[in-house]
């Protein structure tokens, strides 16, 4: 899913299913999907073969369980039809569900999720609705990420067409939310009593006949938006089309929004861009460009006692009929600019009587400006800013064409005007911004504005961003305007982001990240990870980590000078241990026994005498069995490896035999002194200078007996053992290892160079390592 401008994506990978979770495929193993729904039990997987679903068991769906229900292929393959059957839902959620990779088309609500919370909706699309694509009811943590919701229209006043949420909270990343019209408010999406985060989002060519053509926020609403595009949404009510791109509506309703792009929106009445009205805003960082209203507010209207504060913005080219081209104030509202530039708007152009081209401040407003420029507006009154009855405006350090005279404005309470460069700030017509595709903004380095600030860079955090064409950043007394972040301009971009296990959400280390473009990082203690110099464009990557399943997320991109985070939660690889053990003399399996591991890992047999460690650590290991009465058992030197399945079972004896015996050199009866000889029961001894060995508490359990002395071959006895209280003698005969060569039955000739190549067997009965060397002898006819 590709938009019109690069975003920096953040992608939320999900875990895995749990143990033991089943899979039910439709049509395969349940002929519909609600069939498939309805046999799955909570952390179940419901996987649908690609095709067009309707008729009954596949729309008007219910889910109620806890459920994964994931299509095979994606959405483009998979499409849940509702036309035909006039369904008034596609999909009725009511608990936790992740729903992936569907096409939800023809019904009243594509998607509806009721009182649920934590629901994942990832990869879907939801069109050719005619009340909402989706719709939230009380839900809470909602993730919504790759989806699309478009080409939904509703001939009614029906509130948010594309999405609508009611007293809900989430996250909506990498989404798209286009050609989608209502006669009522909230093309796109629409939103009472609910807070939502939103990242690398599209609204686009969305309408609305009343308020917000691509987003309303309304009723205590509060919304985050990051590198969002908001371009060509409409309102078409001559008589209360208002936020042709946003509209924010009501007390407590707050929007702050940082990198976004506002342009070619329009409205039949104010508020091009961003419509706010009795509400609070933030704006950061972002271009307000090409937006216009029949009335009032070309980019922007701060309407009806609200509250805006906007700081490093650029408004360029937006049109007002009435007043306020670039920025409308009005209404007892306040409003604060820091680090703007004005430019090119026009305010008038309906009207014939328009007011303030960059900014009108009116009835009752408190505005300050400061460290900005104006500069290019157009109106038949106050071409750059117009005051009218307002409270307090105050202009200070700024870049005003044509200075800045209050005795202009009509009305004004009070001002504060210091600082004024009426000089031009020379724009530099630089090279397009590769990202939002603008120019212009820079200032030459022998700009009046360079320096004229009222404090240094990096007390506005300013300090790392440039107003300059050449990128350099602004290290002394902030420059005047808008300022651009010098990685946008960068021929590559960067990737980073946190590895974390799954599990615990503990941070990972050295887990090695590579994309098939060939680049690579390692994770730190901390388990960040970073790519400086991606390459931009498309590309898989992958997380790998030894005892985790590594993985891959496909299909990303990553534009020149741009960001993109990637979080992975590795699974770790369970590797399992289990077992039996048994009573040495009467077989019968013992209950209660205790398995424990050097790795601090427990288990009890239960009656049939069987034991498990599911999630067992894998790498070299001790393994003990002990039980009341009974003698304990270790075996040494276990070797787990990731996802092996490993068999160990004990005999546990209640008593204990004598073991004994010698250990001589076979080719001539010598007694070796100081040879090991070692049960597989953790059991050894040592002999003395007559070859003899001697355990006296041997376990009376079967077990494997080893000799071993150096130089030596090692001589191996299996399944042995001593009874309780009696004894039993075991002797060793070891032998040096020795390979003979016939060297009659290598004739031949070697010239120089040549090579001889001679095959042997070499016989080693006891399992010990073999050394040996080959030594070259050149024979002197002479």
């Amino acid at each position: 899913m590709k938009s019109a401008i690069s975003f920096a994506l953040l992608i939320f990978l999900l875990t895995t299913l749990p143990v033991g979770a089943a899979t039910i495929h439709v049509p395969d193993d349940q002929e519909t999907i609600q069939a498939g729904v309805d046999a799955a039990e909570a952390g179940d997987t419901v996987l649908v073969a690609d095709g067009d679903y309707n008729g009954n068991g596949n729309v008007n769906l219910s889910v109620s369980t806890q459920i994964i229900l994931l299509s095979e292929n994606g959405p483009d393959n998979c499409i849940i039809d509702c036309a035909e059957n006039n369904a008034a839902n596609g999909i009725d959620i009511q608990e936790t569900v992740i729903l992936n990779g569907f096409t939800i088309a023809g019904a009243d609500t594509g998607i509806i999720i009721r009182n649920a919370n934590d629901v994942n909706i990832v990869n879907c699309i939801t069109n050719g609705n005619s009340v909402h694509g989706l719709y939230l009811i009380g839900c809470l943590r909602a993730i919504i990420s790759n989806t699309q919701s478009t080409d939904n229209n509703c001939n009614a006043a029906q509130q948010g067409i594309g999405m609508r949420a009611e007293n809900s909270d989430g996250t909506i990343t990498d989404c798209i939310f286009s050609n989608n019209s209502t006669l009522g408010s909230g093309g796109g999406i629409w939103f009472g009593a609910s807070d939502f985060i939103f990242e690398n989002c599209e609204f686009s060519d969305n309408t609305a006949s009343l308020y917000g053509g691509g987003l309303y926020l309304g009723t205590a609403s509060v919304c985050q938006m990051t590198n969002c595009l908001i371009s060509e949404n409409s309102t078409t009510d001559a008589a209360t089309g208002n936020g042709g791109g946003i509209a924010i509506i009501d007390a407590n309703t707050q929007l702050t929004a940082n990198g976004c792009v506002f342009i070619e929106n329009t409205t039949e009445r104010s508020g091009g861009g961003l419509y706010i009205s009795g509400s609070e805003c933030t704006l950061t960082n972002s271009f307000v460009i090409g937006n216009t209203a029949t009335r009032n507010g070309g980019g922007v209207l701060i309407f009806q006692n609200s509250t805006g504060t906007f700081f490093n913005n650029v408004y360029n080219g937006n049109s007002a009929g009435i007043d306020g081209g670039g920025t409308s104030i009005s209404s007892a509202s306040q409003g604060e600019f820091g680090n703007c530039t004005f430019s090119n708007n026009v305010a008038g152009e309906v009207a014939g009587n328009g007011m303030g081209g960059g900014i009108y401040m009116g009835t009752g407003t408190t505005t300050s400006i400061l460290n900005s420029i104006i500069w290019g507006n157009q109106s038949d009154t106050g071409d750059q800013e117009f005051g009218q009855n307002a409270t307090q405006i105050n202009i200070a350090n700024s870049c005003v064409e044509t200075g800045v005279n209050p005795n202009d404005w009509q009305n004004v309470n009070g001002n504060n005007i210091a600082n004024i460069i009426e000089e031009d700030p020379a724009f530099d017509e630089a090279e397009d911004n590769p990202n939002w595709g603008q120019n212009g903004f820079f200032i030459e380095p022998e700009s009046p504005c360079v320096d004229a600030g009222n404090d240094d860079a990096d007390v506005y955090e300013l300090d790392a961003h440039t107003t300059q064409a050449n990128l350099e950043v602004d290290q002394a007394e902030v420059d005047l305007g808008f300022h651009y972040d010098p990685v946008w301009f960068r021929n590559f971009g960067r990737l980073f982001g946190n590895v974390v296990d799954a599990e615990n959400d503990e941070a990972l280390a050295d887990v090695f990240i590579e994309t098939n473009l060939d680049q690579d990082a390692l994770s730190s203690e901390e388990g960040f990870w970073e790519i400086a110099d991606a390459e931009p464009g498309n590309f898989d990557i992958t997380a790998t980590l030894d005892g985790y399943t590594p993985l891959t997320v496909e299909d990303l991109g990553v534009a020149a000078g741009r960001e993109l985070q990637v979080n992975f939660r590795l699974e770790r690889i369970l590797s399992r241990l289990h077992g039996l053990v048994i009573d040495a003399v009467s077989e019968e399996p013992l209950e209660g026994v205790e398995i424990s591991t050097s790795n601090d890992q427990q288990a009890v047999t239960d009656a049939e005498g069987m034991w498990s460690i599911e999630d067992a650590i894998a790498g070299e290991f001790e393994i003990t069995a002990s039980f009341e009465d009974y003698l304990a058992i270790t075996y040494r030197d276990q070797v787990l490896e990731f996802g092996d399945d490993l068999e160990i079972n004990f005999q546990l004896s209640q008593g204990v035999g004598r073991l004994f015996g010698t250990v001589l050199d076979a080719d001539n009866d010598t007694p070796l002194e100081n040879a090991l000889v070692a049960t597989s029961l953790g059991q050894d001894a040592i002999t003395d200078v007559d070859g003899n060995w001697e355990i006296p508490e041997a376990v009376s359990a079967p077990f494997d007996i080893t000799a071993s002395f150096d130089g030596f071959l090692s001589q191996t006895i299996e399944n042995q053992m001593v009874q309780p209280d009696g004894e039993l003698e075991i002797n060793f005969g070891l032998s040096a290892p020795q390979i003979n060569i016939d060297t009659d039955e290598i004739i031949g000739e070697l010239n120089v160079e040549d090579q001889l190549n001679v095959e042997f067997q070499i016989s080693n009965p006891g399992g010990a390592p073999l050394e040996w060397n080959a030594h070259t002898r050149l024979r002197d006819d002479n």
